[in-house]
């Protein structure tokens, strides 16, 4: 499932957290929507974050 596609599935479901299951019900991982989001315009920084995260993206 592509990227786009989850952001619909996030949106249509109205949730913000997903957990993917493999062919056997077992768990694989779990999606957040900031994920997704920041898959499709790169990372998201907010008020939660540490300030020494973004000084180590800066410096990238």
């Amino acid at each position: 499932m592509s990227v786009w596609n989850l952001l619909r599935e996030f949106q249509m479901r109205k949730v913000h957290m997903a957990v993917f299951l493999n062919g056997y019900g077992g768990t694989v991982g779990i999606i957040t929507l900031e994920g997704v989001v920041g898959e499709i315009v790169g990372d998201i920084f907010d008020e939660n974050d540490s300030k020494t995260s973004l000084m180590k993206m800066i410096q990238r």
